[in-house]
């Protein structure tokens, strides 16, 4: 028994169409030139300064008026530090 799959001509046109503009999107995809196009903003450089303030009156960071809250110690520090080296007499030279 031979059997053929018989399929009516008005559901083959869309098909061999749809496979057609398929293959002539992919071929031109495929051999159209393409382009990159990288766009970036202009860079300036700016020294920007700031003075922060710390104050021992501020309960909490303003950023508006760039105030710290800070706490205040008052200590008295004295250090004596004595350092001594012994000279080797045989490296010294003296003009």
């Amino acid at each position: 028994m031979n059997r053929h799959i018989v399929l009516p001509a008005r559901s083959i046109k869309p098909f061999i169409i749809l496979i057609v503009l398929c293959a002539i999107g992919v071929s031109a995809y495929i051999y159209l030139p393409h382009a990159v196009i990288t766009i970036s903003p202009a860079i300036v450089d700016r020294d920007v300064h700031q003075d922060i303030v710390l104050s021992a009156h501020a309960k909490e960071p303003d950023f508006v008026r760039y105030i710290l809250p800070a706490r205040i110690v008052e200590h008295e520090v004295h250090e004596e530090i004595i350092i001594t080296r012994e000279i080797d007499s045989a490296n010294i030279t003296v003009d």
